[in-house]
C-alpha cells in the first residue's frame, strides 16, 4: 500500500468546511461531538485531496487543538498496520509552537490523547503549569517534533516534508544546534504560513479577530479562522505542486 499520512492539528484534520463552524469548534474538545464530525472533515482536508491528487491511499491523523508534539505521537498511538506501508509520504503541517501537549490518561485513538499545558488555554492553566513553559523550550520542542518525524519517516521508507498552518520558524531556523539536523529544503513554505498566504490570496486582512467579526466565511478562510473547502484545496495544490518539482 502506499499512503499519504498528513500530520498536525485543525489545519490537517479539515475544520473549516462545514456549515456553523464557528459553533462546532468551540465543542471540539468533546470526543463524540468530535468523532461524528471529523468523518466529513477529512474528506474535505488537504490531506485527502491531496492523496486524491498523488493517488495515494490517505492517512489523515490531524486532531483538533493539538500541537507538534502530539501530531509526532499520532503515528505511534493509531493502529496503522505499518507492514503494509511499501512507500509514500509523510508530510507534517505544523501548528503553533507554544503549544505544549502531554499523552493524556486515556490515549484512545483519533480522538483528544493528549491535554495542552501554558500558554494555551487560560490563565489559571499557565499559572500553575508556568515551570513546564518557555519560549526557549517550546522552540526546542518544536524542533525536535521535526525530527522525530524526518527520522520516523525514513524509518518507514516514507518521503517527509513539512510547512506551517499559522506559524513560521524562520527566526529559529538558525539559532539552534537541533536546528542543523533539519532538512530545510523539504519545508514548502519556508518563509511564511497557510494562513497568510490564503489572506494574500484572496486579498483579506492578515488578522484573526478580523474573520471571528464576520458573519460568514470568506472564500478561501472560515470565520473561525480555518480554510474553508476551497481553502483546502488550495493549501492541497500548494503542496502538490511543490512535490513534483522536488
Amino acid at each position: 500500500m502506499k499512503v499519504l499520512i498528513g500530520i498536525g492539528d485543525s489545519w490537517t484534520q479539515g475544520v473549516g468546511v462545514l456549515p456553523d463552524t464557528q459553533k462546532r469548534h468551540l465543542n471540539y474538545q468533546n470526543d463524540t461531538f468530535q468523532l461524528k464530525n471529523k468523518i466529513e472533515e477529512n474528506s474535505k482536508s488537504w490531506v485527502s485531496k491531496l492523496a486524491d491528487k498523488l493517488e495515494l491511499t490517505g492517512i489523515n491523523l490531524g486532531i483538533c487543538g493539538q500541537g507538534n508534539r502530539a501530531a509526532v505521537k499520532n503515528l505511534y498511538i493509531n493502529n496503522i498496520e505499518w507492514d503494509k506501508i511499501e512507500s509514500g509520504y509523510l508530510i507534517f503541517l505544523l501548528s503553533e509552537r507554544s503549544r505544549f501537549d502531554v499523552v493524556s490518561e486515556k490515549c484512545i485513538p483519533r480522538t483528544f490523547n493528549t491535554f495542552n499545558v501554558p500558554p494555551c488555554f487560560g490563565e489559571d492553566v499557565m499559572i500553575k503549569n508556568m515551570s513546564l513553559y518557555s519560549e526557549i523550550v517550546a522552540c526546542q520542542e518544536t524542533l525536535l517534533s521535526i525530527l522525530e518525524a524526518q527520522t520516523f519517516a525514513k524509518a518507514q521508507n516514507l518521503k517527509f516534508y513539512f510547512g506551517y498552518s499559522f506559524d513560521n520558524l524562520i527566526d529559529i531556523k538558525d539559532r539552534f544546534e537541533l536546528s542543523k539536523k533539519i532538512n530545510w529544503n523539504n519545508c514548502f513554505t519556508p518563509t511564511d504560513n497557510f494562513f497568510n498566504i490564503l489572506a494574500d490570496y484572496q486579498n483579506t486582512p492578515k488578522e484573526y479577530q478580523y474573520y471571528y467579526n464576520l458573519d460568514k466565511s470568506t472564500e478561501y478562510i472560515s470565520y473561525c479562522c480555518h480554510p474553508t473547502d476551497k481553502g483546502y484545496t488550495f493549501i492541497s495544490e500548494y503542496i502538490y505542486n511543490f512535490l513534483k518539482i522536488n
